[in-house]
């Protein structure tokens, strides 16, 4: 129906290419029903749903990885391309995977 809507009002096709989420498999499901014909998507999940993730599974870790972790993962949300997240993604994942405390969390992370 949306999809009809904008045709109808704009003479144009929708193209989505990003959409924010939280990580619902249903949730994704139902945008790549409705939006993902003929759309390639990227889901940004949001940040908060992020950081209450991060609280929720460091825990168990000393507080100052569990910092480290936050500053990792805020540097992920401030990076100013694509390439740059992927960069500090990187960076982050093998310095995580390098410490015995914080390599559940690098698998947790990645599960994607």
């Amino acid at each position: 129906m949306l999809r009809r809507i904008y045709t109808a009002v704009t003479n144009k096709q929708l193209l989505v290419r990003y959409f924010m989420a939280d990580a619902d498999k249903a949730q994704r499901n139902a945008v790549d029903a409705v939006l993902g014909v003929r759309n390639e998507l990227v889901n940004l999940m949001c940040y908060f749903h992020v950081a209450t993730k991060i609280y929720k599974h460091t825990r168990g870790i000393p507080v100052t990885l569990a910092a480290r972790i936050s500053k990792d993962v805020a540097d992920m949300h401030y990076a100013v391309s694509a390439a740059d997240y992927e960069r500090i993604k990187k960076r982050s994942l093998d310095d995580w995977q390098k410490l015995p405390q914080l390599s559940a969390f690098a698998s947790y992370f990645t599960k994607g």
